[in-house]
């Protein structure tokens, strides 16, 4: 696993370390160093290149020309066994340790995208874990090499004590900058005023933002929209106007691990009649899905209960929709194809691959969304997986028309 090759780049707001070599390491300030994990014997190795960014941090001694003292203090501090100079890496791989290696990115099982940034036929120059793969492929051309993206990915996905208390504290900063983005919201005024403001206070309570925030409204808040930001310099951004509908979808970063929460906002702080019946629909069906969420459950149990919950909610003389609006909002909620009762799971990454099961440990994101009359309706909170239930933990957020229009209102 081969740690970032290079420094923060200009308009980064802080050096972010590669994910999994976090992971196995703890290690977050150090540029290029290499781990090795050996299975059969049980042992790991870190190879350090000195003079690098980071590394007289980690080993709390001054670098002196052998390096000895500042490589025992590091594996004093990881509890790596063998801390070495990146110059021993090719003979360790020479001495024929394995003729098999698993790598720790997907380009080698051919899955990854950032192969494609050239033409067929030639080295691609985006993904320095693809230009890893590559490189080790190409020193050592009779060894094989296999991913370990599967294995990692189940590894993380539980996540231990320290982990869980890094994603509480994601949560409740993200919860704070939700709200501050809600109350940015106005007739007349741009998106990125409500990216600013998320910012702002992902920055005062975590560390900084997990990704750029979606402030999107009107059409914007319709996928594929938000995913064209992507691609677009000035990130989609428009004049919010009377009457729309607003995904604020954000997160903030804490001790490494990210944040991920969501609403769906009015732009002038009421919801239209029709509007507030297809929300409160929706936040039914959540519901349903919320409750029965444990360790064991599959996610199409969880589905089920939503759908569920939506048709007893949409029979109900408070919840039974009656304009057109909300009438339609329940045949979308409960069909098939229309309604997306999307989740993923979180941690070191904001959208991290979803298991099929819900597990003790796992911190995933329920995130339903669907559209309706060119308006995106949506929403999501950070939940923690436990034996008999789960925990929210993005805290003191608005679920109702009624508890999003107060909120606004700034009660």
């Amino acid at each position: 696993i081969h740690a970032r090759p290079d420094i923060k780049r200009y308009r980064e707001s802080g050096f972010h370390q590669d994910l999994n070599f976090f992971y196995f390491t703890g290690i977050q300030n150090l540029t290029n160093a290499i781990l090795a994990v050996d299975g059969n014997l049980k042992e790991s190795w870190l190879f350090v290149p000195t003079g690098v960014e980071g590394l007289q941090q980690l080993a709390g001694t001054t670098i002196s020309d052998d390096a000895g003292e500042a490589f025992a203090a590091i594996g004093r501090a990881t509890g790596i066994e063998h801390v070495v100079s990146w110059d021993r890496f090719q003979e360790y791989i020479d001495k024929g340790v394995s003729s098999r290696f698993y790598v720790a990115t997907a380009a080698a099982s051919g899955e990854d995208r950032t192969a494609d940034s050239n033409p067929p036929g030639m080295r691609p120059i985006h993904g320095s874990e693809v230009l890893w793969y590559e490189s080790l492929r190409e020193r050592w051309p009779g060894a094989e090499f296999a991913s370990a993206a599967t294995m990692i990915r189940e590894m993380r996905s539980i996540k231990d004590e320290t982990e869980i208390a890094a994603l509480r504290r994601a949560g409740v900063a993200s919860s704070k900058a939700l709200l501050a983005g809600l109350l940015a919201l106005s007739d007349g005024t741009d998106q990125r005023s409500g990216e600013a403001a998320v910012v702002a206070e992902c920055l005062k309570s975590g560390d900084g933002i997990s990704f750029w925030p979606w402030v999107m409204s009107g059409v914007n808040g319709v996928f594929p929209a938000p995913f064209e930001s992507f691609g677009d310099y000035r990130h989609k951004n428009r004049i919010m106007q009377e009457g729309e509908l607003v995904r604020v979808d954000i997160g903030c970063e804490a001790d490494f691990y990210q944040g991920d929460v969501g609403r769906t906002a009015p732009v002038s702080g009421m919801f239209s009649d029709g509007q507030r019946e297809a929300w409160d629909l929706l936040i039914a069906g959540y519901r349903g899905g919320l409750s029965v969420m444990r360790d064991g459950v599959s996610w199409a149990m969880v589905e089920q209960a939503s759908r569920e919950a939506v048709l007893a909610a949409s029979s109900e003389a408070e919840l039974a929709p009656k304009t057109t609006l909300g009438k339609r909002a329940v045949e979308i909620l409960l069909s098939e194809d229309r309604m997306d009762w999307h989740h993923h799971n979180i941690g070191l990454w904001a959208s991290e691959p979803a298991e099929a099961t819900l597990s003790t440990g796992m911190v995933i994101d329920f995130e339903p969304m669907f559209a309706l009359d060119g308006e995106g309706y949506y929403l999501e909170d950070m939940i923690l997986i436990t034996s008999d239930g789960h925990e929210i933990l993005t805290p003191g957020l608005p679920y109702t028309s009624k508890q999003i229009e107060e909120s606004m209102a700034g009660n």
